[in-house]
């Protein structure tokens, strides 16, 4: 039995693409011999994962190398054992690095377009715009039928592909069948946000808001004249101006402040007497574009 007597690690600041090495020493204090040395590199190699696990990717396979050896510093890839006895103590050394963890994907309502009459059911990336997918280009996508089947569990040939969407054809169908009626749903990897552009003015462009997410864009970007539209400026280090619209339908500006926390913006003002307390999930932010939606 191996007891791990200590465990050291040490994490670069930026984690995707680093090399991460975790060193781990184990002792032969009790009585019963220890396992093999191949054993050993089994256990370094569960302690590494379980420190990429904690950044939520997993080992790296392609850059695994595990040496061990009898004097507990690693790197001789001998023996372990003499016989029927442990020699000296039993180390190890692990160098790895981990694999970057999964994207949290941002996914659409389900979606559908078409039906099964004609050739099939066609529910393509080209008959959805990008307010609906959530995105340009989505990298992932799932269908289901809309009784709330998913595709895989229906039996029938279909292709799916994020870049393309869905098809169905009545023909590719076995026994004479059509096509049941697909939905389909986008997934989109979390668009950037770049912080150091929020401190400037912006309006927003009700022509690509939709599905409770605001567009905005700086207000030296022209937009065709409207009644109302929503305008909120930034400026370091909280201060705030937002774009009231009064019952007799004045415009006028509030001053307020404004904080963040993780990619949620907070904004608090006062508006007739009243304090106003609005947060936001930040979608997007770039130099071109703030994206946010109201939680």
């Amino acid at each position: 039995m191996i007891r791990i007597a200590r465990a050291r690690r040490w994490l670069a600041p930026r984690f995707l693409g680093t090399s991460i090495a975790c060193m781990l020493a184990a002792s032969a204090a009790r009585a019963e011999p220890p396992p093999l040395c191949a054993a050993t590199c089994t256990a370094l190699r569960t302690a590494a994962a379980a420190v990429c696990a904690s950044l939520g990717g997993g080992v790296d396979e392609a850059k695994f190398t595990c040496a061990v050896d009898a004097s507990g510093v690693g790197g001789g890839g001998g023996p372990c054992m003499k016989g029927d006895k442990p020699v000296g103590g039993v180390g190890g050394v692990v160098r790895t690095s981990c694999t970057p963890p999964a994207p949290k994907l941002a996914w659409s309502s389900w979606l559908g377009h078409d039906d099964p009459s004609g050739e099939g059911d066609f529910e393509l990336l080209s008959d959805f715009t990008p307010t609906q997918l959530g995105c340009e280009r989505p990298t992932q996508i799932e269908a289901r039928t809309s009784g709330g089947t998913a595709a895989k569990d229906t039996g029938q040939l279909i292709a799916l592909h994020p870049a393309v969407g869905l098809v169905c054809k009545n023909a590719a169908q076995s026994g004479g069948t059509s096509c049941l009626d697909y939905q389909v749903r986008f997934g989109c990897e979390p668009a950037p946000v770049e912080w150091t552009h929020l401190t400037q003015a912006w309006h927003e462009d009700a022509s690509k808001s939709g599905g409770g997410v605001l567009h905005f864009v700086p207000t030296s970007v022209p937009l065709p004249t409207a009644r109302f539209r929503a305008a909120m400026t930034f400026s370091a280090p909280n201060v705030l101006q937002v774009l009231r619209l009064a019952p007799n339908d004045q415009h006028y500006f509030v001053k307020g402040i404004w904080s963040r926390t993780g990619n949620v913006l907070a904004v608090q003002y006062q508006d007739r007497g009243e304090t106003m307390i609005e947060r936001y999930d930040v979608l997007e932010l770039g130099p071109g574009v703030l994206k946010l939606k109201r939680q």
